[in-house]
């Protein structure tokens, strides 16, 4: 099924609560299913549009990959 490199890979999905271009109800879906899948998924929701946000998902970035 190929899911073997994904499955060890870590991966972190992030969203804003105020986002108008993706539904956020969509992404916490699609966030369960790649966990149900197996995938080792870290899923943080930020009170943002769709945009970064520089303080405090950027340091979650930043600390999810060291």
């Amino acid at each position: 099924m190929g899911l073997s490199a994904s499955a060890v890979t870590k991966w972190l999905l992030t969203h804003g609560l105020r986002d108008d271009a993706l539904e956020i109800d969509h992404s916490r879906l699609c966030a369960k299913k790649l966990k149900d899948a197996g995938l080792p998924i870290k899923w943080l929701e930020f009170d943002k549009d769709h945009e970064l946000d520089d303080q405090e998902e950027i340091p979650a970035i930043l600390d999810f990959i060291n």
